[in-house]
């Protein structure tokens, strides 16, 4: 019974080392995705590494793209609030509602 115990806590670690070992691996990859129509060009595993690479590149400057378009809508909406009067400012933002129109 504890020979069966030994050998089972004993294949517990082996298992574990080898799922750590594999996972430490996969981290080196580079993962993506291949566009509309790249997978039937039977692409090589560099021209695919190198694909998702670019894409990596990519994204990192659509983020930075993405990060200016709102600081850009936002200095738009203040230019805009300038515009508003006082009175306007505050029914837009909610403080006080314009009076609604009652049908008699």
């Amino acid at each position: 019974m504890i020979r069966l115990s030994a050998i089972l806590g004993i294949c517990t670690v082996g298992i574990g080392l080898l799922v750590s070992v594999g996972a430490s691996q996969e981290k080196d990859k580079i993962k993506g995705f291949l566009p509309a129509g790249f997978k039937a060009l039977n692409l090589t595993e560099e021209q695919k590494t190198r694909i998702y690479s670019i894409q990596k590149e990519f994204k990192a400057k659509f983020a930075d793209l993405d990060e200016k378009l709102k600081a850009t809508k936002m200095a738009e909406r203040v230019e805009l609030m300038k515009v508003l009067t006082e009175d306007q400012k505050k029914a837009f933002i909610g403080e006080t509602a314009p009076p609604k129109k009652t049908e008699k």
